[in-house]
């Protein structure tokens, strides 16, 4: 059984086989939905409060993840740190590797004037206001990335045209994501 919308159609048998004394789980069971979809279906002052609820406890549910995250990000930082400090030094080899494999990347996909692209990397780094390009917030100094618009992976080219400069936060959660898949238009 799931939960589901029911046609226009279908409320109106559902209906009719209530009013001859069906109960709402034999109803259910002819849809295949739940009990709990037939009466939300019938009821429909029940719907509008299920359906203020449900829009209440997300907004409160929001306020309280945000809180919780907060308060775990302040307890655990520096345990994160220093497991991300302690793995580095024992994969070493690894981390190099995949350094050496960026680095043949970037070489085998630079295009066009290499002192531009070192100004872009210099203005990330020195400008006083630089605005990300996928979220648009101001974005301080030490939290600035160059991104790679079309990642190098997907075949994006390291040239001035493809380089942007993105937040810490926003550069990560991309990754290596196109710009749509991000659900942003450019």
């Amino acid at each position: 059984m799931s939960k589901r919308k029911l046609t226009d159609s279908q409320i109106v048998e559902t209906q009719k086989l209530y009013d001859k004394g069906s109960s709402y789980a034999k109803v259910a069971s002819v849809f295949g939905v739940t009990d709990a979809t037939v009466y939300r279906w019938l009821n429909p002052e029940y719907r509008k409060k299920k359906l203020l609820y449900d829009v209440e406890r997300s907004i409160v549910g929001k306020e309280q993840r945000q809180v919780y995250r907060t308060a775990y990000y302040k307890e655990n930082r520096q345990k994160e740190c220093l497991y991300t400090a302690e793995y580095r030094k024992t994969h070493l080899s690894e981390k190099a590797a995949h350094n050496s494999a960026r680095r043949a990347m970037i070489v085998g996909a630079t295009l066009g004037n290499l002192a531009e692209i070192v100004n872009i990397y210099k203005r990330a780094k020195e400008a006083p206001k630089i605005w990300c390009y996928l979220c648009g917030r101001l974005i301080p100094l030490g939290h600035r990335h160059v991104d790679h618009i079309m990642p190098l992976s997907k075949g994006g080219q390291h040239r001035p045209s493809n380089l942007a400069v993105a937040c810490d936060s926003c550069n990560e959660r991309k990754s290596n994501k196109m710009p749509e898949e991000m659900g942003v238009l450019l």
